[in-house]
């Protein structure tokens, strides 16, 4: 395994939906990706918010990595 640490572009954008704005933020590798995930933050109402340790971490182990090629 390689010690170069893994880069990506990271993204916000918005969502238009039939109950409102989305707001997202996607990492994509910096080859084409190979696959994708999609990872969801708790519910607002609920204190959740996108910027969540948990859901940080769930995203960067799902895969913007040289080793799965994959967009979140």
């Amino acid at each position: 395994m390689s010690n170069t640490k893994a880069t990506h572009e990271s993204r916000n954008l918005f969502l238009e939906g039939p109950a409102g704005r989305l707001e997202a933020i996607l990492w994509k590798p910096p080859a084409p990706a190979r696959l994708a995930a999609l990872v969801c933050h708790p519910h607002p109402l609920f204190g959740g918010t996108m910027h969540n340790k948990v859901v940080y971490q769930a995203a960067k182990i799902a895969g913007c990595t040289q080793r799965t090629g994959a967009a979140i």
